[in-house]
């Protein structure tokens, strides 16, 4: 398989620090089923199902590159946090002691 590069995706070019884009093509073909409800979205809009797919498809790569890219504020960081955080409360606390073997197989034989 080939590559070609083009201007689209951002990389730095070798020596210079030069940003430069570069976009892939990998020709490959992919049997996929797909669920009626896209294949519906594609006959409203009008185009066949392997237009659609691809559309959607750019538009997930394009979205998540631009997450990737996104720097994210100081409030997100601590509403993530807090997120994750949420249920801490429920985790029952270590012992002070070092786990003995007995204390990890006490239900078992």
């Amino acid at each position: 398989m080939g590559c070609e590069g083009t201007a689209a995706d951002t990389a730095t070019h070798r020596g210079s620090g030069e940003k430069v884009g570069l976009r892939y093509s990998i020709p490959m073909q992919v049997t996929l089923d797909i669920p009626d409800e896209v294949a519906a979205q594609a006959k409203v809009q009008g185009v066949p199902v392997e237009d659609y797919v691809q559309r959607l498809l750019k538009q997930a790569a394009s979205q998540t590159s631009e997450m990737a890219r996104r720097k994210m504020t100081d409030a997100e960081i601590q509403a993530w946090l807090d997120e994750l955080t949420q249920f801490s409360e429920k985790i029952p606390a270590m012992p002070g002691e070092t786990f003995s073997r007995e204390m990890i197989y006490q239900d078992h034989d």
